[in-house]
């Protein structure tokens, strides 16, 4: 203790001085904030993370799904939206059933259906038209395209999206300026723009 009395005053003050300076430096170093940059770069890997996983499902939604036209004598002839690797009984059913003068016998319901298919079904005593198309099969991957240069009114209207009015106007072009030269031609009809050609070009033909 006597030793301690004998420490000059300067000393003590010098060492009060590291003391709190030792003492403020860990405050500040416990204090900091989390390095920003780190921060940063977390959230952009969750957002990438999250976009990543939003894309997969979006594409595996796109890909569950198929969209088929029916036409022809059933109850409620429109465009459906069905289940991937859904058979001709699936869509017949999404419209309505059979009306009563379907030709049934003339219909395969264990056919599956591909995206863009189109089912015709005819009236008893009805023969459809050979240009025709058909439901797509991934069995056989045969399409019976409609020559837009021969087709009748009643025939063009059984492409997707051609009814009685552009179907009609499809052969007055025919007749003005004759045959089609090429299917994009068919975006110079009246009411036909660029997309439907597009939608049509896999079931047409010159």
């Amino acid at each position: 203790m006597e030793r301690l009395r004998q420490i000059p005053s300067w000393i003590w003050a010098v060492a009060g001085v590291v003391l709190f300076g030792l003492l403020f430096l860990v405050s500040q170093r416990l204090l900091a904030p989390a390095d920003p940059l780190a921060t940063v770069l977390g959230s952009s890997e969750v957002t990438t993370e999250t976009s990543e996983t939003i894309t997969e499902t979006t594409t595996m939604s796109t890909q569950a799904v198929i969209y088929v036209d029916v036409k022809g004598a059933v109850k409620q002839p429109a465009l459906y939206q069905l289940p991937a690797n859904s058979r001709v009984q699936a869509a017949i059913q999404a419209a309505g059933g059979f009306a009563e003068q379907a030709d049934q016998n003339q219909i395969n319901l264990a056919q599956i259906l591909t995206d863009q298919a189109m089912i015709y079904v005819p009236k008893k005593g009805e023969t459809p038209p050979s240009s025709l198309q058909q439901p797509a099969t991934e069995s056989s991957g045969e399409t019976i395209k409609v020559n837009i240069n021969t087709a009748s009114e009643q025939e063009l209207q059984q492409l997707s999206g051609i009814g009685a009015k552009k179907a009609a106007d499809i052969i007055q072009y025919r007749e003005a300026n004759g045959s089609f030269k090429k299917i994009e031609e068919l975006s110079e009809v009246s009411g036909i723009g660029e997309k439907t050609v597009e939608k049509l070009r896999p079931f047409v033909t010159l």
